[in-house]
């Protein structure tokens, strides 16, 4: 039953099963009440369906319909009920007795003359025994973790069994659905076990599987099991066929056997009484006519030894022929207690008797054949035929019959005579009988030979039952291989669908960084026509995909490179030596529009199984080798910058300082040379001055180049300081604006290389605007520092770094470099005669 309630396609199929039973379970039912012997009967040759066959029908088809729809407490109820009858049944057989429950309900009319009336067969008890487990099994009264292989185990037992008859009933075989004589399964009843069988397997198929189309693993197992079971129940039932065959062979042999028996002793009977008769009437015959009569008997009649006369006392008088029975004359029969019975039982009827075998010393075994004789009312004796039991018991078996059978005569004391060499006396298909004497007493027995049970038993159970094995293997095998290819098809065709979904995903992953790598990526063959263009590459050469797919590599190569490409390609093909191909190099591109530009290649070389293949991976460096130019020329600017300052700072060391200096040394000579105390007093005070006055000069330089104050006092502490300082010495006005100096949270380094930005600024307004008036302003803003240099001098005319450059800016290319190590920039705005404005930006630091 699937998430949602609905039924499976195994559960709807076991459950259509199991109303068909109940179907059938109810219309036999009702054929017994109102005595539709059709119904009950599916033809007229087959056995009859039982009414309790018919009621356990019933609760099997229900206890099926309760499993389907999972009402386990009514399929539990239900299959007990079920065991109950069946068990009962079973019991009945094993035990011989009768419980009364075969006709508890129904009287039996249709085999009111059977041995068990009523009773349903054993092997339609043994099917109601394997459904009743598999329905317990199914409503959890019997837990299992194995239940749906159990439930196929059942089911293929039952399925088993109902083949079996359906066989039997086809071929003709009574032996498959009736067993030893006992209740057949009736063709119907067959039939309902079939569904049975089925619709449990169905229910196990079900409980084993997770999802439509799915097969259990054990599959192959009751599969197997269906025709394991079919085989062996069939060759059951053949060779019980057979057997039966010979029990009814040598029962026939033996009757014949019997009969021809019986009708020797008449005719020898009918002829001793005419011979008695005669001596009766003659009152006792003259010995050569009785001679003559006797000898005439003795030829005629096979298996007579002799016939001879015994008197009134029952001693033996005459004897024909003689010759080989001399023994005989005179022999007291009355000392033979076999003998005597039989002559006195003769002469007490009247009639002809046989005497039980015997055997005589000196004469071996012997059986007499006796008619007593009468004259006038008295006992005159007896016309007795010795009989050789061997040859009168060869003289009733034919040629036929003593060549296919072993025969014997059995007595109380033993065996007595035996035709044959055979001695298997323990034989399965052995058959006896009395013998009709009264006196003899004799059982006859016969049992086949060897010979005559070949040729009766045939090989076709044993065929029957290694093709029934054969096909179980085959089809286990077959369900096996069959599972294990559709899973391996399955796994199979998962595997195809990840497969094909990851090179769908690779495809489109590896498509994707393709489209959007930032290096042009183009592939050609081995003959260099273009296979794919990238969206960089299009952006490079300005060509769009289409108009180079399929056309020369060498449409985007300038010359010379255009014309000796093919041959480049040639002489690897033959040489195999790289020139390009497997490294990198710098080269130049050829645009659509015939403009050059500087690129780097990197050519890679494919074997595919379509062919060979090139890769190259194109990276436009014109913008960085123009910037590397820029960088070389800022690097030589710098370098120069860095010379001027030298010079500066050597210029001020030497015009300033150096001359104030040399003015302190002129003065303390002066002073040396002085001739009175107060002008000695007025030269060193003009020396001190000038000290004090290079000192502070000194200072302002040294400050300048290392703000050593910068990490105590703080950006805006300092950048007040040094710019009055420097308005002062200069001669010119200046105002600081510093907004909100704690914002500034920028590094020491940061401040130090800004301080220097703007220092630079003011150095350039000292050096070349002459101006009257500086404003330096410095604050946060938008999460970075903004400061602004703006003076009222002279001013100049902005020009790209070049021009800045040949008109002795060294100082803003100082300023520019600084700003974007920072990560910052410069901006100057000026005009010739409106002043000039630097602005400054560089990022601010993480709070502190």
């Amino acid at each position: 039953m699937t998430p949602d309630g609905r039924l499976t396609s195994a559960r709807w199929a076991a459950f259509v099963s199991a109303v068909g039973v109940c179907g059938l379970g109810v219309l036999v039912l009702l054929a017994w009440h109102v005595h539709s012997v059709r119904l009950i009967r599916a033809t007229p040759a087959a056995g009859a369906m039982q009414y309790n066959t018919a009621l356990c029908f019933l609760l099997a088809g229900g206890g099926l319909c309760t499993t389907v729809w999972r009402r386990p407490r009514w399929t539990a109820g239900l299959s007990l009920a079920l065991a109950v009858i069946a068990s009962a049944t079973l019991f009945q057989y094993a035990a011989r007795i009768d419980l009364g429950i075969d006709q508890l309900v129904v009287r039996d009319y249709v085999r009111a003359s059977a041995v068990h009336p009523g009773r349903m067969a054993p092997n339609t008890g043994l099917c109601f025994v394997a459904v009743s487990v598999g329905l317990l099994l199914a409503s959890g009264v019997l837990p299992t973790e194995r239940l749906g292989f159990l439930l196929a185990l059942c089911g293929s037992f039952v399925a088993g069994l109902a083949l079996v008859a359906l066989a039997g009933y086809a071929i003709r075989v009574s032996t498959a659905y009736a067993w030893r004589g006992l209740s057949p399964m009736a063709l119907h009843t067959a039939a309902g076990f079939l569904g049975l069988g089925v619709a449990l397997v169905l229910v196990g198929w079900d409980a084993s599987t997770s999802g439509e189309g799915a097969t259990p693993r054990w599959l192959p197992i009751p599969v197997s099991g269906v025709v394991v079971t079919a085989s062996l129940f069939l060759w059951q039932a053949l060779s019980a066929q057979q057997s039966e065959g010979l029990h009814e062979a040598t029962n026939d042999a033996v009757a014949q056997i019997q009969a021809r028996l019986a009708k020797q002793i008449q005719d020898y009977g009918l002829a001793l009484g005419r011979m008695a008769a005669r001596w009766e009437s003659e009152r006792g015959t003259p010995l050569d006519t009785w001679t003559r009569d006797a000898r005439a008997y003795a030829r005629d009649y096979e298996g007579e030894r002799a016939v001879v006369w015994v008197d009134a006392t029952m001693r033996i008088r005459r004897v024909e022929p003689i010759q080989g029975n001399r023994g005989l004359r005179g022999l007291d029969l009355a000392r033979l207690p076999a003998a005597r019975s039989a002559m006195d039982s003769s002469r007490q009827h009247g009639v002809v008797e046989l005497s039980e075998v015997f055997a005589v010393a000196d004469e071996g075994v012997m059986a007499l054949l006796c008619a007593p004789i009468f004259v006038d009312g008295v006992s005159d004796g007896f016309v007795i035929a010795v009989l050789s039991p061997e040859q009168f018991l060869a003289a009733a078996v034919d040629a036929q019959l003593a060549a296919g059978y072993d025969i014997a005569l059995y007595r109380r004391s033993g065996e007595v005579v035996r035709l044959g060499d055979h001695r298997d006396l323990q034989s399965p298909w052995r058959a006896s009988a009395e013998l009709g004497a009264s006196a003899m007493r004799s059982t006859l027995v016969a049992w086949p030979k060897p010979q005559t049970v070949s040729a009766e038993r045939s090989g076709l159970p044993d065929i029957v039952l290694f093709t029934g094995l054969l096909m179980a293997s085959s089809a286990a095998m077959v369900v096996y291989y069959g599972q294990a290819a559709r899973r391996t098809t399955q796994a199979l065709a998962a595997a195809n669908v990840e497969l094909t979904t990851a090179s769908e995903r690779s495809e489109g992953r590896l498509r994707a960084v393709v489209d959007t790598a930032a290096d042009g990526i183009i592939t050609a063959s081995e003959v260099g026509i273009v296979e794919s263009f990238n969206p960089a590459a299009e952006r490079m050469f300005g060509y769009a995909a289409r108009e180079v797919v399929g056309r020369n590599l060498n449409m985007l190569m300038p010359e010379p490179y255009h014309s000796a490409h093919d041959g480049y390609l040639k002489r690897y093909a033959d040489t195999r030596v790289p020139s390009v191909v497997g490294g990198g190099r710098e080269a130049l591109g050829r645009r659509k529009d015939g403009s050059t530009f500087a690129m780097h290649l990197s050519v890679s070389e494919m074997i595919l199984p379509e062919g060979r293949r090139f890769a190259g991976i194109v990276r436009d460096i014109s913008d960085m080798k123009r910037i590397d130019a820029q960088r070389t020329q800022l690097l030589h600017r710098v370098m120069t910058m860095q010379e001027v300052e030298r010079a500066r700072i050597a210029e001020g060391l030497h015009e300033q300082v150096g001359q104030e200096l040399t003015a302190v040394v002129l003065g303390l000579r002066a002073a040396e040379s002085g001739d009175s105390l107060d002008k000695v007093r007025d030269v060193l005070a003009e020396v001190r001055r000038q000290a004090t006055s290079t000192i502070e000069d000194v200072r302002l330089m040294a400050v300048e180049m290392q703000p050593g104050s910068l990490a105590d006092l703080g950006l805006a502490a300092v950048l007040d300081t040094d710019v009055r300082a420097i308005a002062a010495r200069e001669g010119f006005d200046a105002t600081v604006n510093v907004h909100d100096a704690d914002a500034l949270t920028m590094s020491h380094e940061a401040q130090l290389s800004l301080y220097r930005i703007v220092h630079g600024a003011l150095s350039n307004v000292v050096s070349h605007a002459a101006a009257s008036h500086v404003n330096v302003t410095v604050g946060p803003q938008d999460g970075r520092i903004a400061a602004m240099v703006e003076d009222d001098g002279a001013g100049f005319d902005t020009n790209p770094i070049d021009g800045i450059a040949s008109h002795g800016g060294v100082g803003l290319l100082a300023m520019h470099e600084r700003a974007r190590m920072l990560g910052g920039s410069v901006t100057v705005e000026s005009s010739p005669g409106e002043g000039t404005v630097v602005f400054i930006d560089v990022p601010n630091g993480p709070p502190v």
